[in-house]
Order: structure tokens, then C-alpha cells, then sequence
């Protein structure tokens, strides 16, 4: 009895162990990618990005650059198809557009589109703490490149999207938000300098 014991409780933290190490070896590889993309206080680039409307079947791309500063802001420079800039804060989202006029959008106002703004500043700024409170999270790593799949547990973001996937090296390289209505999000960055 002792012996079949013994096997029952080796077996079951032989089985127990594979996940405890792989937790903690994500939480390892996560915090790489934060120290990493926390490495610079600003960056700036370029980027495409492609938006996938299933409803139309609809595929609209738009294209300029960004500048993002760890303290403050992420501000999208679009330049096509049409001119328009666009802060993003933890308090407020602002559009302007070609003639320097524009509108402010609050959180109480739009909080699902608010809620994603924020997340995309927790990813530039690499904030692993807001990433953890509101999804299950994902991390491969191979040789300087990584990739980060998201998929929401917080009940805002779990009513829109599928999941986020997040490829980088040094930088971010790419984002794109797979959303439950069957929509498509990919943001591709590139020439980004950092400082």
C-alpha cells in the first residue's frame, strides 16, 4: 500500500511540475519583454496598419508615424488616406484633423474604445501589471525575438476581442487584435528609433 502510495504521489507531482515550471518560466520571459521595451523613455517610427472589415468585406489600410513617451502619450501621425492625428492618455483621447481642430473623448464617454487605448499604452510602455490584470497571457521567445498572445479574461475586453498577439525584437514590430465579430486588426511598425 505504502509503494502504490508513493507511485500515486510521484506520478501526480511529476505531473504538477510541467506547469508550475512553465508558469514561472512565462512570468521569466515576460518580465525580458518588459526590461526590454522599457529600455527607452521614447520612440518613434512608422506604421501601417490594416483593419479587416468582415460585415463589408472590407479591407481599409491607413499609414503614417507614431511617437510614444513613456510618461505621457502615444500619438498616432496618420497620413493616409486622409490626414489625422490622434493622443492617446490614461485620461483622454484626442483627434484633430488636418485644420487643427478636433474633439476629445473621455473614458466615462467611450470605455471600450478607451479601454483599448490603454492597452495599447501598457504594451509600448511594456506594463506587464495592467497586461496580467486584464488577460491570460502567452510568451515565446527565440533568440532576440519574441511573440506575446493576449486573450482577454476581464469581461470589457472579453465581449470584443478574441485575442492580441505581439511580435518583437528590441522593439514592437507588430500588433494585431483578432475581435469577436470576426474583424481584424494589424498594426505593422518599422524604422523606430529610440531614445
Amino acid at each position: 500500500m505504502k509503494k502504490l502510495f508513493k507511485m500515486l504521489l510521484l506520478t501526480y507531482l511529476l505531473a504538477a511540475m510541467p506547469a508550475r515550471v512553465m508558469a514561472e518560466s512565462q512570468e521569466v520571459l515576460i518580465h525580458k519583454i518588459k526590461k526590454q521595451l522599457a529600455e527607452f523613455k521614447s520612440l518613434s517610427g512608422n506604421f501601417r496598419q490594416n483593419r479587416f472589415v468582415k460585415s463589408a468585406d472590407l479591407n481599409l489600410e491607413s499609414k503614417g508615424s507614431f511617437s510614444f513617451n513613456l510618461t505621457s502619450e502615444l500619438v498616432w501621425h496618420q497620413r493616409t488616406p486622409f490626414i489625422q492625428d490622434l493622443t492617446m492618455t490614461k485620461e483622454a483621447i484626442t483627434q484633430k484633423g488636418p485644420d487643427g481642430t478636433g474633439s476629445t473623448i473621455s473614458k466615462e464617454q467611450q470605455p471600450q474604445l478607451f479601454g483599448f487605448s490603454n492597452v495599447l499604452l501598457s504594451i509600448f510602455a511594456g506594463d506587464v501589471k495592467v497586461l496580467k490584470d486584464n488577460f491570460e497571457y502567452t510568451v515565446t521567445l527565440e533568440k532576440k525575438r519574441w511573440n506575446m498572445k493576449l486573450v482577454a479574461k476581464d469581461q470589457l475586453f472579453k465581449k470584443l476581442i478574441s485575442e492580441i498577439n505581439v511580435a518583437g525584437d528590441k522593439f514592437i514590430n507588430s500588433i494585431t487584435v483578432l475581435e469577436k465579430s470576426g474583424n481584424e486588426l494589424k498594426i505593422y511598425f518599422s524604422d523606430i528609433k529610440g531614445k
